[in-house]
Formats: C-alpha cells, structure tokens, sequence
C-alpha cells in the first residue's frame, strides 16, 4: 500500500514538469543538459534546468506543451523551466486545473478510502 501511495504521488508531482521542444531556426545553438554541450540541428527534447545556448549567430525558440514560445536570440542563453513562461500570472483555477484538481480529489479519495476499508491509521478521537 505505501508503495502504490509513493507511486501516486510520484506521478501527480512529474506531471507538472513537462519538457520542451527546442527548435533551431537559424546558426549555432547548443543545449546544455548538465554535462556540456550538444548542438542543436533541428529540434531536440528540453528538460527543466537544461540550458539553451544562442552563438552570434543563432536564433532558436523554447516551446512549451501548451505553445508558449520563448525566444532565444543571439549571445543569449535560456533555461527550460518546468512550466511555461506564459501561463504564470492567469486566474487560478483555468478549466484544465480544475479538472486536474478533481482527477487528484477522485484519487486522493480512493486512497483514502483503501485506508479506511483496510483500518490503517484510523484511531478513535475519544476513548
């Protein structure tokens, strides 16, 4: 039981850092991914905390699951972050939040439920 819950909780929190593609548009960029860098010839998986890197002359662009894009212009570098830029100042509770709110509500409910129906953790509050 404790491992289907470590489970759980594992996906819920992966879930929120989604990787990005970076694109190439135009001469060098690199990415660094923590163990130095590779050139970017055409489009390549970005993970959160990798390091995008634009030489004088390259431009490239960072995009998000959700389509936010961020540019990369010359002499710049950029980090993959793990939510998009774009979305960081919108109303709390957007359509797709509340059903991801309502999808871990059900889960958190059945694992609930498992400890309740098994007697785990259930003490009475008075004697």
């Amino acid at each position: 039981m404790r491992f289907l819950c470590a489970f759980l909780v594992c996906v819920l929190v992966a879930s929120t850092a989604l990787a990005a593609t970076v694109r190439r548009e135009q001469g060098t960029v690199s990415i660094n991914r923590g163990h130095g860098q590779e050139p970017v010839s055409g489009e390549t998986t970005g993970n959160p905390g990798d390091m995008v890197i634009a030489s004088p002359d390259g431009r490239g662009t960072i995009i998000y699951a959700d389509g936010c894009e961020v540019k990369v212009k010359p002499y710049e570098i950029a980090f993959v972050l793990a939510k998009s830029p774009c979305h960081q100042h919108q109303p709390l509770l957007r359509s797709d939040t509340k059903s991801y709110l309502l999808g871990t509500a059900l889960v958190g409910g059945l694992v609930g439920a498992i400890f309740l129906l098994k007697g785990h953790g259930v003490k009475p509050i008075s004697p």
